[in-house]
């Protein structure tokens, strides 16, 4: 059985919002449609999970943007420690700003 990348995009997004209990369902949107992947450099990517504290990073086995689509933050320049944060955490953070439709600062 083969997931398509939208499929799996939307597990994800799921996945996301009942781990870390989300409440916005826009947030939850975003995460099952914006490509992920179009935020990080080309793969194999440098990926770190809650389990990995303290330990290097791992490298995905390949380029397939199916390896991003996990609570995993990706490095952006691992060479300074700089990676784009797990979606698990940093979507929670930005649920707990409650942001509705036409919302603005």
């Amino acid at each position: 059985m083969t997931i398509d990348l939208d499929e799996r995009r939307r597990f994800y997004a799921e996945e996301i919002e009942a781990t870390s209990h989300l409440r916005t369902p826009g947030l939850v949107e975003a995460l099952a449609t914006v490509a992920r992947e179009h935020f990080l450099g080309p793969g194999p990517w440098l990926v770190k999970g809650e389990s990995d504290f303290g330990a290097p990073p791992r490298l995905t086995p390949d380029a397939d943007p199916k390896h991003v689509y996990h609570n995993l933050a990706v490095g952006l320049d691992p060479a300074r420690q700089l990676f784009n944060g797990q979606p698990g955490l940093v979507s929670l953070l930005i649920d707990t700003l409650a942001l509705a439709p036409g919302w603005s600062s």
